[in-house]
């Protein structure tokens, strides 16, 4: 074993990081809501999909239950304050947030994410305590001129911000060290 140790994961042990996003749906008054959220990976379920998982109550989960349907949008840096404000519960900020509708389901999307998705619940796994979603991708959006290689996210043009145990950081991909097959 060397000079590792065994790992109490009771605490909340989350060592990678993870993208940071922001999900929208809209409440039942019309009003939307944002939370953020950073459990969300791709799997293929016939096609590629989007998982998310949820643990514990929020309004955001209680939300997505009764419509099934919701936005995912990328934070970056410019929108870093954003995750401040909904950190402590400040929804009063919601009100200056440039938000606009999907193109394809009646969800929320942030104008300033370089790179939005428009989810729709497929399939729930009931775990004890959480849920886990399995999402059909219906809209990717992606901000054209940031755009590399065909592709329609650009890694070191948007540079995610990332969260990983109780820190936020900035991606910064400058060197990249080798390409995927």
């Amino acid at each position: 074993m060397g000079n590792k140790i065994n790992v109490d994961i009771s605490k909340l042990f989350i060592p990678h990081p993870m993208q940071l996003f922001i999900f929208g749906t809209y409440k039942e008054n019309g009003d939307a809501n944002l939370g953020l959220f950073s459990w969300l990976n791709f799997c293929w379920d016939g096609e590629l999909a989007v998982m998310v998982c949820f643990d514990g109550e929020k309004l955001t989960k209680e939300s997505i239950k009764k419509t099934n349907i919701f936005s995912a949008n990328i934070v970056t840096k410019p929108l870093f304050p954003l995750v401040k404000d909904l950190e402590r519960g400040d929804s009063r900020q919601l009100t200056d947030i440039a938000l606009d509708k999907g193109s394809i389901l009646n969800v929320p999307v942030l104008r300033d994410s370089p790179l939005n998705y428009e989810l729709e619940v497929k399939r729930t796994i009931f775990l004890n305590g959480s849920d886990i979603f399995i999402c059909k991708i219906r809209n990717v959006m992606a901000i054209s001129e940031n755009s590399c290689d065909a592709l329609p996210y650009s890694l070191k043009e948007e540079n995610p911000v990332i969260v990983s145990l109780d820190s936020y950081f900035e991606l910064q991909p400058q060197n990249k060290i080798g390409e995927w097959m």
